[in-house]
């Protein structure tokens, strides 16, 4: 092999892989203002919507089967 290629780059480590910090901040100041769904407040309409699309869900799921069996 000729020099160039045995010779290790700014970029790449001994085995050849980038060395550019994949994945090395883990911090959690990047995700600081991140909210999840469950600590955020809903209204009673949503919950009654999805109360709804249960019940619809439940009756094609299993009233189908049962009225067409």
């Amino acid at each position: 092999m000729s020099e160039d290629t045995d010779s290790v780059d700014a970029e790449h480590d001994e085995a050849g892989h980038d060395d550019h910090g994949h994945g090395t901040d883990h911090s959690d100041e990047a995700h600081a203002g991140r909210v999840t769904s469950p600590m955020q407040d809903f209204e009673m309409n949503q919950v009654t919507f999805g109360a709804v699309v249960m019940l619809v869900g439940v009756i094609v799921t299993i009233g189908l089967p049962v009225l067409l069996g």
